[in-house]
């Protein structure tokens, strides 16, 4: 049997309007919204889900488009740059040009589709950008793949699509703070 809580946090957008739904049980993020996506009409679109790539927050038997935040895949650059400044500080500076085109895109107020294009055109090159320079990393053995920079590398390599969806779908954020920042109050 499970010991300890633990919370799922859900914000969820209609139309213009936000819902922040919390759980708190025993039961993982995963399990947790394999419950409340059961309920959902079946001839309805799948839904978009955030989340970070533990696999125990994946709702396993749901048709979702999966979306990883990339905060979490910066962190763990952000953890061990002190023992790969340079490799570290490439992604960080990168990731920090993606993050900067995201607040241009929420200040200018641009809709939905305009938010995409905006993404395709700015953030999409770089990170095509940061995909080839991971690759080349390990593929050339510039990081040794078991030391924590290929470790780092590796998570951003193998979660890739999920990371990415933000210059491929409408409407979505690079980043999940919204949810992450309630916890502060």
């Amino acid at each position: 049997s499970r010991k300890g809580t633990f919370t799922t946090d859900i914000l969820s957008y209609v139309d213009d309007h936000k819902i922040y739904l919390f759980y708190s049980s025993k039961k993982h993020a995963g399990e947790n919204m394999q419950a409340l996506l059961s309920k959902r009409p079946c001839d309805l679109p799948p839904v978009k889900y955030m989340c970070d790539a533990l696999s125990r927050n994946i709702p396993k038997e749901l048709k979702t488009i999966l979306i990883n935040c990339l905060t979490h895949g910066r962190r763990k650059f952000v953890e061990i740059e002190d023992f790969f400044p340079p490799e570290c500080k490439y992604v960080i500076n990168l990731l920090a040009t993606v993050y900067h085109n995201d607040s241009i895109v929420k200040d200018n107020e641009l809709s939905k589709q305009e938010r995409l294009e905006y993404h395709q055109v700015h953030s999409k090159p770089l990170m095509d950008e940061l995909y080839a320079w991971l690759n080349k990393k390990l593929d050339d053995k510039l990081a040794e793949s078991n030391s924590s920079l290929g470790k780092a590398i590796k998570y951003m390599i193998n979660h890739w699509e999920a990371l990415t969806q933000c210059s491929l779908l409408q409407s979505i954020r690079w980043q999940h703070v919204v949810v992450n920042n309630l916890h502060l109050y």
